[in-house]
C-alpha cells in the first residue's frame, strides 16, 4: 500500500513556513495599529519619516553585517529609481489610509490588493 504523502522533511518545511506567515501577518497587524496610534498625534509625513528612518537603520545594519553596502551601485539604475518612487507614493497612500480610515478597512484593502493585481495581469497580459 503506497501513500501520496510527501517526505517528513517537506512537512517540517511547510510547518515552518506556516509559522513564519502567521507571525508576519501578526506583526503587520501590530505595525498597522502602531501607525494608527501614531497618526492620532503626529502628521502623516512625520509617521513616514519615523517608519523610513527605522527601515533605513534596520536594512543598513543587515547589509553591513553581511558585508554588503547599504547603497549598492544597482540603486543608481533608472528602473530602480522609478520603482523607489512608486514605493514612496504607495507608502504615502497606505499610511494615509491607515491614519484616516478604520483599520479594518485599510487591512482588508491591503489583503485584497494582490488578488486585484493578479486579476489585472490575467486580463491585460
Amino acid at each position: 500500500m503506497s501513500t501520496n504523502l510527501p517526505p517528513s522533511g517537506h512537512l517540517q518545511s511547510n510547518a515552518t513556513a506556516i509559522i513564519f506567515m502567521v507571525a508576519s501577518m501578526g506583526l503587520f497587524a501590530v505595525e498597522d495599529a502602531l501607525i494608527k496610534l501614531a497618526g492620532q498625534t503626529l502628521g502623516i509625513g512625520q509617521c513616514l519619516v519615523i517608519l523610513c528612518t527605522i527601515g533605513v537603520i534596520g536594512f543598513s545594519s543587515i547589509a553591513l553585517r553581511l558585508g554588503d553596502s547599504p547603497w549598492p551601485k544597482a540603486w543608481r539604475n533608472h528602473w530602480v529609481l522609478i520603482r523607489t518612487a512608486g514605493e514612496v507614493f504607495g507608502s504615502l497612500f497606505f499610511v494615509s489610509a491607515i491614519v484616516l480610515a478604520p483599520l479594518s478597512i485599510a487591512s482588508a484593502i491591503l489583503q485584497a490588493t494582490p488578488l486585484a493585481v493578479t486579476l489585472g495581469a490575467a486580463i491585460f497580459l
